[in-house]
C-alpha cells in the first residue's frame, strides 16, 4: 500500500525535469519584479496569479513606466483567447 510520503516524493521526481527552467525564470521574473518597486507581497501574487512567464515581464515593464492598471491588465491577458482555442 502506499503511504503519502512516497506519493509527494513520487511528485517530487516527476517536477524535477521541469524545475530546471521553472526555478531560474522565477527567480528572474521575482528579481524584475522587485526592480521595478512591486512590494513583495504583490511580486509573490503575480507570481501566483498571471500563468504566462511572458505577461509577468511585460506587466513589470509595464508598471516601471507608470502605465494605467486597466492597459496592464488587457497586455497580460492578450495571449488567453489563443491558449483556449
Amino acid at each position: 500500500m502506499s503511504s503519502p510520503r512516497s506519493f509527494f516524493f513520487a511528485g517530487v521526481k516527476g517536477i524535477l525535469p521541469i524545475s530546471v527552467g521553472v526555478i531560474p525564470f522565477g527567480l528572474i521574473s521575482g528579481v524584475i519584479a522587485i526592480e521595478v518597486g512591486m512590494p513583495i507581497l504583490a511580486a509573490f501574487a503575480m507570481s501566483l496569479l498571471v500563468f504566462a512567464g511572458a505577461a509577468q515581464l511585460v506587466a513589470a515593464q509595464l508598471i516601471s513606466v507608470n502605465t494605467p492598471s486597466l492597459i496592464i491588465i488587457l497586455a497580460t491577458c492578450i495571449g488567453i483567447p489563443r491558449m483556449l482555442f
